[in-house]
């Protein structure tokens, strides 16, 4: 692969060439040679990851993963301040060795990792483990946790954890869909400088209405509490969003939408608007495309992620994926396709 990127601060290339071997099973071998031109010159790298399953008992697996990348060649030349990551991403040499747990049922799977990562800039460790079921047919419930702890060369320490509870109500045959996510995000960072820690309850709301056979209607509400200390003063502050989106078949593959939201800040009582139109495609089955234009915008990263509110245009890329749906997408692509990801 090649990969090329513009900005107006500067232009990147790299390329990088590898293999991939499962010497037996549930073993998997991934090497691969790699040149990146950036901001500090010429770079040219090697990565190595080796990861193994095991089978342990009935619904139980095991697995153990081990990635490093080395420099083979430096560019010679160093970063105006070190400190600063690279505009073009981490170059630094890492060592990286994970295990997980997964236990599968009928209707129930949970799963379980732990992650060391050590470089010469910084140190991480990653924890994350959840659950997922549907209790009975047309209700998914999920539950989680996660931790990152960040230790850089400066000095910098940074945690950051978020326990998530999800909901999806989506019952076979029903108009209506449901689905709802709840947040509580805690970050943390001790600097030499300052000290920093924010707690954050998010909650995510979406509702679908398929009023007819080519028109559906999509209620959205966010709410959001933080409080965050800064160098000892405290901050509070309540923030929520209320969007609606409207879709309509044109054909059997293209559809319009119409969409807008308000992000009202209630401490500062400043709204936002976002609001903008888009041309839908359907791929092959399953698959779903999009492309629009929001002439209001506004950003949030709690409340962003699930539906692009910025100014400007944007694309979105909407995939289906359980046994049956990725089986029909195989089916759907060109046979020297199939043919060389027909083992999948």
């Amino acid at each position: 692969e090649h990969e090329l990127t513009w900005g107006e601060g500067e232009d990147t290339q790299g390329s990088r060439l590898g293999l991939k071997a499962t010497p037996w099973a549930g073993a998997s071998v991934r090497t691969s040679l790699g040149r990146r031109y950036t901001e500090s010159g010429a770079r040219v790298f090697a990565n190595l990851g080796l990861k193994q399953t095991w089978l342990v008992g009935p619904g139980w697996s095991l697995d153990a993963g081990l990635d490093r990348r080395q420099t083979v060649r430096h560019p010679g030349s160093t970063r105006f301040d070190a400190d600063v990551p690279p505009a073009s991403g981490g170059d630094s040499d890492f060592t990286a060795v994970s295990v997980g747990a997964a236990y599968r049922e009928d209707r129930w799977t949970a799963t379980s990792r732990v992650e060391l990562r050590y470089a010469d800039d910084e140190d991480k460790r990653i924890a994350a483990s959840g659950v997922y079921g549907e209790p009975y047919d047309g209700l998914g419930l999920s539950a989680g946790g996660q931790v990152f702890q960040t230790i850089s060369a400066s000095g910098l320490y940074r945690s950051d954890g978020d326990i998530r509870l999800g909901l999806a109500y989506r019952p076979e045959g029903s108009k209506w869909t449901l689905l709802d996510r709840l947040d509580l995000k805690i970050t943390r960072e001790d600097a030499p400088a300052y000290d920093i820690e924010s707690r954050r309850i998010v909650n995510n709301l979406s509702l679908n209405l398929k009023a007819g056979h080519a028109t559906q209607a999509t209620f959205a509400y966010g709410a959001k509490y933080v409080t965050g200390d800064f160098d000892g003063d405290t901050y509070r502050g309540y923030t929520d969003l209320v969007g609606l989106e409207a879709r309509r078949d044109l054909t059997p593959r293209w559809d319009v939408g119409l969409r807008g939201s308000v992000l009202h800040s209630w401490n500062a009582n400043q709204f936002d608007f976002s609001t903008g139109a888009s041309l839908g495609f359907n791929i092959v089955k399953n698959a779903w495309v999009s492309a629009g234009y929001n002439v209001l915008g506004f950003e949030d990263e709690d409340f962003s992620a699930a539906s692009f509110t910025a100014r400007g245009p944007f694309i979105r890329f909407r995939l289906k994926v359980d046994q049956e749906s990725v089986r029909g997408l195989l089916n759907s692509l060109p046979q020297f396709t199939r043919r060389v990801d027909g083992r999948i």
